[in-house]
């Protein structure tokens, strides 16, 4: 857009310019006139009397006094003439250069598109600007000239600028680039950068300042949109996780003040991966947006909200008040992301955890805030709850955590860990035909370490694949010293979804000469929820090794049964949950019977975990179960002592008439051989020590 500029200096000033240049030339010319007029009036006046001041020069050069006087004369003029000369000379090279320099500035206003051109006296006062100036403020000159930029109204110019124009003026020295806020009376405003040089008179003294504004909106809109973008999150328009730390920062900077009570929430959305997979990022976006607006919907002005991460949001209130408390805010985030979501034309349950901490008068550090909300968070989706507070002593656990995983990240790479194994017993034949691997973990310092603690934690962090494989070696060289027994380890699905996954086992295989047919791998359901189409491409590419696949805790997950119709699974355990109740509980019984028969049915073995007692070993047996493995049949054991149990358990079963007993008829063998206890089972008669009870677990089930 072309900008006209009107020039604000009459065109008199001008006129005056070259007055001032021709006044002190002519002036010595005029006088040098006079003084030779001077010169010849006194010769001629003296002359008669004898006195004439060249007589003494007549005398001296003998020439004629009269030609003396008129070279004198004229002596005197050229020489006045001669200084007019110089100095006029001097006058206009000064005036060239101030016009130069004022080319220059008007050269810059003319390139820089400006708005306007104002002009200034020596203190910095406007003494004039032009049309463009009501037209970028909306107000009138007028109520501009007499006054400093910072003083005219509607002028918004920050405290460094202030300094950069006063010191500018106190020095008489050029300024540019001072960015400006023109707010019109309307309230419309506009950004103006303001450049000014100051100007001269001829003999060098200060006259005052002449400048132009340049309309700069465009710039700063821009500009501003710019770092909206690099702050905010593009997809719900709170701040990104840059834009929040800043926030953050900016208020621990300030300090505490009064009563102030400010609180950090940290708001998480559980498995939000999932929906992305099942149902698409798109719907996985339109959470996210929904989301954020509820939580803005919660707050209140002066609230900070931001976006963390893909599925993690930030709340800063900066103090409580009497008419809206901490619990108001808590329960109405938990009441409104309580309610189903609207994603790809159905309606979603989506859960989320709220960890919240009190921010102390002496808390500065940002990363330290957002860990103890974030570890308020973890602790609320542990416990199940909604939302949770930050207690004193969960930043140590977390501590006392993160050495643990370090700890066993040591004990993995020094062979410090164990497995030992728990039997299960075949119903039908009455022998011990293989064990489930369990890992343990003895601590140097705090002594056994339950599967329940490090499991998890071995999950969260990504060294369950690590530790998985460990198991799987140790389990393949233990069962060289077994004979035909089978062992079954247990594979999480971060095992699963390793790329190497299948590569390691059958390289695993190949060098401790495993046969494939002795090794099972149990899976739970969790395995096939998180990537059904790829874990059953992986387990049918391991299934072709030769290897047996067994479904763990069935009958706890979503989907058993659309499970087993989809993949030909080799073995069903029942979860011991309906074993503890089998035997007080009619319909824990009657899922029991229903299970088996639908196994038989797909020609599964069924396998009952959990067996502590007599009666449910009753049960299970009357109930056709395939094998039993708890307690009561056999505790966990070092590879040596299963070795043992394995090496005499023939003698021991033909001791007690079992030993060639086969299908139905085992099962009255068996149960002659039931003791009124756990331990009477003649299999432990003489045996070495068990494990202890305390030790129990699954190597990857958390039991």
């Amino acid at each position: 857009m072309a900008v006209t500029i009107d020039d604000p200096v009459p065109q008199t000033a001008a006129k005056r310019s070259i007055g001032r240049l021709l006044l002190l030339p002519l002036g010595l010319v005029v006088g040098g006139v006079a003084a030779a007029a001077l010169w010849l009036v006194t010769a001629a006046f003296l002359a008669p009397i004898g006195r004439a001041p060249e007589m003494a020069l007549e005398t001296a050069l003998d020439v004629d006094g009269h030609m003396l006087r008129w070279v004198v004369a004229i002596g005197l003029c050229a020489g006045t003439g001669f200084l007019a000369v110089v100095v006029m000379a001097r006058r206009m090279q000064r005036e060239i250069g101030q016009s130069a320099s004022a080319d220059a500035l008007f050269e810059d206003v003319a390139h820089a598109g400006a708005a306007f051109i104002w002009q200034a006296d020596p203190a910095g006062r406007l003494t004039s600007l032009s049309d463009g100036f009501e037209r970028c403020s909306g107000r009138p000159r007028s109520t501009a000239i007499g006054l400093g930029w910072e003083e005219v109204p509607g002028v918004g110019l920050a405290e460094p600028a202030r300094r950069t124009v006063s010191m500018a003026v106190a020095s008489a020295r050029a300024f540019r680039d001072i960015e400006a806020a023109l707010i019109a009376p309307d309230g419309k405003s506009r950004h103006i950068r303001l450049i000014g040089r100051p100007f001269f008179d001829a003999d060098d003294r200060l006259e005052g300042y002449r400048g132009a504004g340049i309309d700069i909106s465009d710039v700063v809109e821009t500009r501003e949109r710019l770092e909206f973008v690099d702050r905010h999150d593009c997809l719900t328009g709170l701040l990104n996780r840059l834009g929040a730390i800043r926030a953050l920062a900016a208020f621990l900077g300030r300090g505490r003040q009064g009563g102030e009570r400010p609180v950090l929430m940290v708001i998480d959305i559980d498995r939000f991966r999932g929906i992305n997979e099942a149902f698409g990022a798109a719907a996985g976006d339109t959470v996210i947006q929904q989301v954020a607006e509820r939580i803005r919907v919660c707050a209140r002005d002066g609230d900070v909200l931001g976006r963390l991460s893909a599925d993690e949001f930030m709340l800063l209130r900066p103090g409580a008040l009497p008419f809206d408390t901490l619990a108001d805010l808590t329960s109405r985030l938990e009441r409104t992301l309580e309610d189903r979501f609207s994603v790809a034309e159905e309606t979603l349950k989506v859960t989320c955890h709220i960890g919240v901490y009190e921010i102390g008068s002496d808390d500065r550090d940002v990363e330290t805030c957002l860990r103890r909300a974030q570890l308020a968070v973890t602790r609320a989706r542990q416990d199940g709850r909604f939302t949770r507070l930050f207690m004193d002593g969960m930043d140590l656990e977390a501590e006392s955590i993160r050495r643990l995983e370090e700890e066993l990240r040591h004990a993995i790479s020094g062979n410090r860990l164990a497995l030992v194994y728990q039997p299960q017993l075949d119903l039908k034949s009455g022998r011990y035909v293989g064990a489930e691997a369990l890992m343990r973990w003895h601590h140097r310092e705090h002594g056994f370490v339950s599967p329940a603690r490090f499991i998890p934690l071995a999950e969260r962090t990504g060294i369950v694949v690590e530790l998985s494989r460990w198991a799987l070696r140790q389990a393949c060289m233990d069962s060289r010293r077994l004979g035909d027994f089978r062992i079954a380890v247990n594979l999480s699905p971060i095992d699963l979804a390793a790329p190497d996954c299948v590569e390691h086992l059958e390289a695993l295989l190949r060098e401790t000469e495993m046969d494939p047919g002795r090794l099972e791998l149990e899976i739970t359901e969790g395995v096939l929820i998180e990537d059904t189409e790829g874990t059953l491409d992986v387990l049918l590419r391991l299934k072709r090794l030769g290897l047996r696949i067994a479904l763990d805790d069935f009958g706890t997950g979503y989907a058993g049964l659309g499970y087993l119709q989809i993949f030909p699974f080799d073995k069903l355990k029942i979860d011991q949950s309906f074993i503890r109740r089998i035997a007080r509980s009619g319909h824990a019984a009657s899922i029991v019977r229903s299970v088996v028969a639908l196994a038989h049915d797909l020609d599964l073995t069924v396998c009952a975990e959990g067996v502590e007692t007599k009666d449910q070993l009753q049960l299970l047996l009357a109930e056709g179960c395939d094998v039993v493995q708890g307690f009561f049949s056999g505790q966990p054991m070092p590879a040596k002592q299963l070795q043992q149990l394995v090496e005499r358990q023939s003698t021991i079963v033909a001791e007690a008439g079992i030993g060639a007993a086969v299908g139905a008829d085992a099962a009255p063998a068996v149960r002659s051989i039931l003791g009124p206890a756990t331990g009477d089972h003649p299999v432990f008669a003489g045996s070495p020590p068990a494990v202890s009870a305390a030790a129990s677990g699954d190597f990857l089930s958390n039991r």
